[in-house]
């Protein structure tokens, strides 16, 4: 079958659309017919650029502002913000 669709994709009498009308179904049957061959490749690898290291600084600090009683407004959203890009980072990316 993939031969035929090779044939069809160098066939100079046939319409360019019914071409690849007729190799896109062809690519379909064996994508299905033989996936492990001629299936999508799914990339199942993910990166996690989170480190343990970057949490525990966040921490340390919200432990340090609660012992000493202050927060600002400007330390706040700086905490926030880092805690938005650990949370951000900590997801598979792919």
């Amino acid at each position: 079958m993939a031969s035929a669709a090779a044939r069809v994709s160098h066939d100079t009498g046939i319409d360019a659309n019914d071409k690849r009308i007729r190799v896109d179904a062809r690519k379909w049957l064996l994508s299905k017919a033989l996936p492990k061959i001629y299936g999508d490749r799914l990339d199942l690898n993910a990166t996690i650029a989170q480190t343990h290291e970057q949490s525990l600084d966040v921490l340390d600090r919200i432990v340090q502002i609660k012992k000493d009683g202050t927060l600002d407004a400007d330390e706040s959203a700086d905490i926030g913000r880092q805690i938005k890009t650990l949370s951000n980072n900590s997801k598979p990316q792919g």
